[in-house]
């Protein structure tokens, strides 16, 4: 922590800090450990019993859900060909249906759940696509409460 505060006031530390990462990124399975460290991707915040947590009142709260887990960041799938998620948020708490597709009924869903809501919070449910990576093809609609710092606040199944 220290280093990388100097780094950013000194142009030589800085300089070599990022040789160092860069070299180290050639090295697949140190890199990647470096890469997730670095960008605080495998960082998990405590979020039971959080302020902001939500789930509806008679469904099911998740730990996770495929790639999505609680506390978590919003997963990034490289292999994915829609968009991204968070290309849909703004800086308000934002829903994700992760769940079955049905955009109709989604959004009925959504607009039932935005009435008990008593945070801010994003008046768009974010569909991806039908065979994106980021659902969980079953029966079921879940939905991921996402913070705006990317964070996974809430999973439930409806």
């Amino acid at each position: 922590m220290i280093f990388r505060n100097m780094a950013i006031t000194h142009p030589l530390l800085a300089a070599g800090r990022a040789f160092v990462l860069r070299n180290f990124g050639r090295i697949s399975s140190f890199g990647r450990s470096a890469l997730e460290k670095e960008a605080l991707l495998s960082q998990a915040l405590p979020v039971s019993g959080a302020s902001d947590q939500y789930v509806p009142s008679g469904v099911l709260s998740l730990s996770s859900y495929g790639p999505w887990q609680l506390g978590k960041r919003v997963p990034y799938i490289a292999a994915d060909k829609g968009p991204h998620p968070l290309s849909g948020m703004d800086r308000s708490h934002t829903l994700i249906s992760i769940g079955k597709h049905h955009p109709e009924q989604e959004q009925r869903l959504f607009e039932n759940i935005l009435k008990e809501f008593s945070f801010p919070a994003g008046r768009k449910l974010v569909h991806p696509n039908v065979n994106s990576s980021y659902r969980k093809l079953s029966n079921d609609f879940v939905f991921a409460l996402v913070r705006p710092d990317q964070h996974v606040v809430s999973i439930f199944k409806m």
